[in-house]
């Protein structure tokens, strides 16, 4: 059920403007730095689960040279801002903690997801970017 509210959030972040889609990221990193700061890892778990939402899987970097997508505009820049916060979160919490496990489960399940359906096609994370 989480994995496919998860699914529903990245539809709707796909389907943002791209000026909206950079102020939201840009407001996940302030509030995640700001819950780091305040050394609050139950407002880094939720909003792990905000920003895991967001994430594609990787792409072959050769797959869309020379492409002009609209809808993607600005995405891989984006993508790689969300993938150093999922870094920064998960180096700041305490992974030895069940209750800490627990809240990001969906979090590390979806990203496990998204690496093993690149994987199943290119066989190798070796292109990806």
């Amino acid at each position: 059920r989480q994995l496919a509210r998860l699914n529903q959030h990245r539809l709707h972040f796909e389907a943002m403007p791209p000026e909206e889609r950079a102020a939201r990221v840009e407001a996940w990193s302030l509030a995640l730095d700001v819950a780091i700061q305040n050394h609050d890892p139950k407002l880094v778990c939720a909003l792990l689960r905000k920003i895991s939402a967001a994430l594609r899987g990787p792409v072959k970097a050769s797959d869309h040279v020379g492409e002009q997508l609209p809808h993607y505009e600005g995405m891989s820049s984006l993508q790689q801002a969300l993938r150093h916060m999922l870094i920064a979160g998960f180096n700041y919490l305490d992974m030895s903690d069940a209750g800490t496990r627990l809240c990001v489960e969906v979090v590390t399940t979806h990203v496990r997801a998204l690496l093993l359906q690149y994987t199943q096609t290119r066989r190798s994370l070796s292109s990806a970017r």
